[in-house]
């Protein structure tokens, strides 16, 4: 279907698409993307419908920076997500990097 793609500045081809509304939280967006740039657009209904699914999953979302720590890097875990994950002080995790922009910690059995 065609549509005006605002990256291109002009009417072309639109395919549609289901996209990770983010990283790996199993709730999807359906996106119109151009062919000709690859710009990816989502309805403003489409999103408000994912980020209701992305809330009722209780799927816990945080950005935070690496620290160094000694002669290594760390991150600060909050706590709600240390609690969510049942993991505390001396519990083993399991941490492993997928696609090299990644890195999984899983909490260990």
């Amino acid at each position: 279907m065609k549509r005006y793609c605002v990256n291109c500045e002009s009417e072309t081809e639109m395919r549609e698409r289901l996209e990770d509304l983010d990283a790996d939280t199993g709730v999807f967006v359906r996106a119109s993307v151009c062919t000709r740039c690859g710009g990816s657009y989502t309805d403003a209904h489409e999103f408000e419908r994912a980020e209701k699914e992305f809330k009722a999953k209780n799927v816990l979302v945080f950005e935070k920076k690496i620290v160094k720590l000694g002669n290594s890097l760390g991150l600060w875990l909050p706590k709600e997500i240390s609690k969510a994950a049942r993991v505390g002080e001396n519990k083993a995790v399991r941490v492993y990097v997928d696609n090299q922009r990644r890195i999984i910690v899983e909490a260990a059995r």
